[in-house]
């Protein structure tokens, strides 16, 4: 179930990313404007990992994952809010990148610490191993499935 949920969230994300790459190309026509949703993403990604690895062992690591998809909703619903306004503010998009890429800082680490104790010491190996199969999968097949509904 952990495996089959990280799949489904991981290939949403992939599909956001790309999105959210299109709309700003679209909503401003520059090249810089695309390049900060990267750096607002690496914001996120700089606070969460400085936040997350305290904050992870700290706290149940079942409630932070699930904390970990409502944030996600949050970040997906500002984009969502944004599309249907029909033509946001571009902070707006920086926003829910910089959230989901925080949120994401702290959601892989939590799954994957969540791992040994879900399978145990023998099929540890094989849990990894999966998991990587997940994160590659994704990689290639989330944005390849937006590339190909744009065209």
């Amino acid at each position: 179930m952990l495996w089959g949920g990280g799949f489904i969230s991981e290939l949403g994300y992939q599909f956001a990313r790309i999105a959210i790459y299109v709309q700003v190309t679209e909503l401003t026509g520059s090249a810089a404007a695309v390049g900060l949703v990267g750096l607002t993403g690496l914001a996120g990604i700089f606070i969460g990992t400085i936040v997350g690895g305290s904050f992870i062992d700290a706290h149940d690591r079942r409630v932070t994952l699930m904390s970990a998809q409502v944030a996600h909703t949050v970040s997906a619903a500002l984009l969502l809010g944004g599309a249907i306004h029909g033509h946001p503010p571009v902070w707006l998009i920086y926003l829910a990148s910089a959230l989901h890429a925080l949120v994401s800082s702290i959601d892989a680490p939590t799954r994957s610490a969540m791992t040994p104790r879900l399978v145990g010491k023998d099929l540890l190996p094989s849990a990894v191993a999966l998991s990587q199969v997940l994160w590659q999968t994704v990689a290639i097949v989330g944005p390849a499935r937006s590339s190909s509904r744009r065209s």
